[in-house]
């Protein structure tokens, strides 16, 4: 049974992560915080194997950037080569890797905020002294991802009904299909985004004017405990590459 962790320890923790992976290149590093980021995502109830399988397709895709990366970023041992023409180096697969470890990393952080429902976070976001606004936009951002990739799926499952199968299609008329897919998609977000305008100027939400809650936040031992281990954690990772950091 997972403990539920308020959701401000969770937005300390994506912060920690996505800050030290962004900003330190080392790829040691880099792996240790991806390695980090598994085991806090699991103890905060992230179902991390659901989650990496549900990821599968678009970490082929990942991998396949290393050696994209390779072809244009050169430097280093040269692992395979034709001539003067280098393919795969030293340096472009150790930035291709490190992008890699920059995309798992963002993608579990939003799986880690995703354990906390939608109000709790943007209470913890108003209570950290963040503008309201933003809290809001999140909120409806987080919200509209699934519905517009469930536009997406229905105008394709519908183009399949008419008998339309794209992966047999000429890659020019499959682009011309692709195009005219976005025209339905585009209109129905415009309505959905003038329905919510409208639905929030009925509850009178005024920008810019303060707000009050009845909800509270408080934070418990094991949240801060483990905020604490976090912060600790990472400044000990830092102090390995920048000796004298603490």
């Amino acid at each position: 049974m997972f403990r539920d962790y308020d959701p401000r320890v969770k937005i300390l923790i994506v912060m920690i992560l996505t800050g030290v992976v962004v900003f330190d290149n080392n790829l040691v590093t880099q792996g240790l915080i991806v390695f980090l980021t598994f085991i806090l995502a699991f103890i905060v109830g992230v179902n991390v194997i659901n989650t990496l399988y549900k990821m599968r397709r678009f970490l082929t895709l990942l991998f396949s950037i290393i050696i994209i990366q390779s072809l244009f970023v050169q430097g280093g041992h040269r692992y395979l080569y034709i001539g003067a023409i280098t393919l795969i180096s030293e340096k472009g697969i150790t930035l291709g890797i490190a992008y890699v470890f920059r995309v798992i990393v963002i993608i579990m952080s939003g799986a880690i905020i995703s354990t906390s429902s939608m109000r709790n976070t943007m209470q913890g976001m108003v209570q950290l002294k963040l503008p309201y606004e933003l809290a809001l936009m999140t909120s409806i951002g987080v919200r509209f991802l699934p519905i517009l990739m469930g536009e997406v799926r229905n105008t394709h499952v519908s183009m399949e009904l008419r008998g339309i199968d794209v992966n047999e299609l000429h890659i020019k008329r499959r682009l011309e299909l692709i195009g005219r897919l976005f025209v339905p998609i585009v209109y129905s977000t415009l309505y959905r985004a003038k329905s919510l305008s409208e639905s929030i100027d009925m509850r009178g939400y005024i920008i810019g004017e303060k707000r009050s809650s009845y909800y509270h936040l408080t934070l418990r031992k094991h949240d801060i405990a483990l905020g604490v281990i976090v912060i600790i954690v990472a400044l000990v990772i830092l102090n390995r590459n920048y000796g004298g950091f603490i």
